[in-house]
């Protein structure tokens, strides 16, 4: 059975879910992130609200637990940044959010997808350094940057790829390149490989 959970929303992109079943979708041609919420759980989410507007193109959006403070990550065309999420109200308690990721902006493939898992590298990205436990940590951003157009000679390291960083922002670097457009990717559920 298919049915209508949600209608009247600008284009949605992202779907992501808080730990009380609300959805946040995001609205990248309208530049903001919806939260919707099934009251009355019966399959179709009636209300709807803005969590966040005035966004460049917003597109992933991913949650991330840390010292007992639950960030929203939100994947704009320029940048990553995170707000602190209250899971209590479903509302950001500040609006400002925190640049933890600077990105070439625009282009042709100009969405950015985000998505936490763990790091298979069997060397650190900076040399002599550690970061969050090093080799296995489960604390890592993926950040999928496409390129700027469909055939040309990028004049950025951060194009075409897949980006490795750590949920503060300390470092960016490349976990994968050559990859055109690499968006909506997944971890596989049991290996967790991306």
């Amino acid at each position: 059975k298919i049915s209508i959970a949600a209608d009247g929303l600008d284009s949605p992109r992202v779907m992501v879910f808080d730990e009380r079943g609300r959805m946040l979708v995001s609205e990248t041609k309208a530049g903001r992130v919806r939260i919707l919420e099934d009251k009355d759980k019966d399959g179709e989410f009636e209300s709807k609200n803005t969590l966040i507007e005035n966004l460049r193109s917003p597109h992933g959006l991913a949650f991330f637990e840390q010292e007992a403070v639950i960030y929203l990550y939100i994947a704009e065309t320029q940048q990553v940044a995170r707000y602190p999420y209250d899971v209590n109200t479903g509302k950001l308690t500040k609006t400002v959010g925190e640049n933890i990721a600077s990105l070439p902006p625009d282009g042709r493939h100009f969405t950015r997808t985000i998505l936490f898992g763990p790091n298979w590298r069997d060397r650190d990205l900076i040399g002599g350094s550690q970061f969050l436990g090093g080799f296995y940590s489960n604390a890592k951003l993926y950040i999928s940057v496409g390129s700027s157009c469909d055939v040309c000679e990028e004049t950025t390291w951060k194009r075409g790829a897949i980006l490795e960083s750590d949920p503060e922002g300390t470092f960016t670097g490349e976990f994968a390149g050559g990859l055109r457009n690499a968006v909506f990717f997944a971890l596989h559920p049991e290996t967790r490989e991306i």
